[in-house]
């Protein structure tokens, strides 16, 4: 009796390296490495953020019995982020955030607050993005309110507008609204 078996290996190693430095081995890599795929991280795939996410919020919707949907906000600060933890973290983050919220549409205040670092600015990002950067692109993804683009970068109102002062971002091209100063 013949068996038609095709196996699927992944990995986020490159297992070249790992035969380089004799942690994997040869006769292995070359039975696996029959027709190699490279799938590139989300972080470098931002157009399938969004559609993603909406897969993971109907998939969990149908699971749990709901009916959610994800604010506009929700999925620019979905693009915005740098997914280390890859497609996995999306959907974990997807679930948690349909099971814990109690809205229909689920906002911007319900994106869990491991998404940002302590100091409010994602750690993945600051190594690229200088602080100022940073609070441009939330200022954008905020649409200039100031009160949720604090709340957004998980700092007070207060150091925000010091924050604003310190890197002259007051005036309106970055988002800014000099009438709420």
């Amino acid at each position: 009796m013949d068996v038609d078996f095709r196996l699927i290996a992944a990995t986020n190693q490159r297992l070249s390296d790992c035969v380089e430095n004799k942690t994997f081995r040869l006769d292995l890599y070359y039975r696996l490495n029959v027709i190699p795929i490279t799938i590139p991280p989300l972080r470098a795939r931002k157009d399938d953020i969004v559609p993603l996410a909406e897969h993971f919020l109907c998939r969990f919707c149908d699971k749990y019995q709901l009916k959610k949907k994800f604010s506009k906000k929700v999925y620019r600060t979905f693009e915005a982020y740098s997914w280390p933890g890859n497609v996995r973290e999306l959907k974990n983050i997807v679930e948690r955030m349909v099971i814990m919220s109690t809205a229909s549409t689920i906002n911007i205040n319900e994106i869990p607050s491991s998404m940002f670092s302590q100091d409010g600015f994602d750690q993945k990002s600051q190594e690229t993005e200088s602080e100022k950067e940073q609070i441009i692109r939330a200022l954008k993804i905020n649409q200039g309110h100031r009160e949720q683009t604090a709340k957004y970068l998980n700092i007070s109102r207060r150091t925000l507008q010091y924050k604003l002062k310190k890197y002259g971002l007051l005036d309106r091209k970055y988002g800014g609204r000099p009438d709420s100063v």
